[in-house]
């Protein structure tokens, strides 16, 4: 469960603002490749991963931007 946190609280501090992902997606393209975890990036910067196993396939699906809030 701490690995769960110490992912959260480090994606937490990337600035992701819809069109201003390409720091998300370099974070998550560093996790997978660090992990062996084979992927493709498309033109619009976004991730594929695939994960072989002998398990029925499953689909994961995530938005990378995250909402910016102003001080009022």
């Amino acid at each position: 469960m701490r690995d769960v946190l110490n992912i959260f609280l480090q994606i937490v501090q990337i600035d992701s603002e819809s069109f201003y992902e390409e720091n998300m997606s370099k974070f998550i393209q560093n996790f997978l490749q660090e992990r062996d975890i084979n992927f493709k990036v498309d033109k619009l910067n976004q991730i594929y991963a695939k994960i072989s196993g002998e398990l029925e396939p499953i689909i994961f699906c995530a938005h990378m931007t995250q909402f910016r809030l102003e001080k009022i």
